[in-house]
This record gives C-alpha cells, structure tokens and sequence, in this order.
C-alpha cells in the first residue's frame, strides 16, 4: 500500500482519491483499505514537524503544515465584556441615570453602517452613519 500511496502522491493526488482508490483496487480486503484522515496524520506526522520542501512540492497547496479546522464547541464569541443576562439590578430597573445601550446594524457587504446610543433612563437617542 505504501509503494501505491506514494505513486498516486507524486501524481499530485489528495488523500481522499487515495482511499477511493484503494478500495476500488482491492474490493475484499479490508485490511488494504485506509481512511483519507489517516493518510493525512502519517504524512503530517507531529514526530516529524511537517513536510520536508520536497515532499511539500508534491501537495497541490503546497504547505509543509496542516491548516486546523476549527471545532464549533472552541469556537469565540463575537463579543467582549458582559452578557445582556450579567447586567446589575439598577440596569434593569432604569432607575439610575446614565447607563447607555448602543447598536450598530451593517449594511450590505459592510458598505454601510448605523449606529445608535439610547440612554435607557430616559430614552435619549443617538445616531451615526
């Protein structure tokens, strides 16, 4: 398999042809067949700190490391600083003047923007383009 995975390497194959592949090749033989995932892990191996130059060049990206992708669960929030839920008291009841509640809506592509600051006591409105 090792002598096939790198023939189809130099042919500037991606993995997940390699394991396509194989299992076409060799239909009863579970043992011959690997997972795309697994061909990734041996060539970026951690033991050997990437791909050599020359081994790189046979990849069509080309890098000699593997882009991560990211996991939903690791992902961060888009926003710093308190939660609308971890709030004082007084900023819910609007007794004490002073606490401002801003938003800003981006247009299409981000080509325009509004941005607005309401004083939540008094419901004093400000707004920008």
């Amino acid at each position: 398999m090792s002598t096939g995975a790198t023939a189809a390497r130099v042919q500037q194959w991606r993995p997940r042809q390699i394991s396509h592949q194989l299992r076409i090749d060799f239909p009863g033989q579970p043992e011959m067949n690997v997972v795309h995932e697994s061909i990734y892990r041996a060539l970026y191996s951690p033991h050997a700190n990437g791909l050599s130059r020359g081994m790189a060049r046979h990849l069509r990206t080309g890098r000699r490391g593997r882009l991560t992708h990211r996991h939903t669960t690791k992902r961060r929030s888009r926003f710093s600083g308190p939660l609308l839920g971890e709030r004082p008291a007084e900023v819910d009841n609007r007794l004490v003047p002073g606490h401002w509640e801003g938003d800003l809506v981006c247009g299409t592509f981000n080509r325009s923007a509004i941005a607005t600051l309401v004083e939540r006591t008094t419901g004093m409105l400000c707004s920008c383009t």
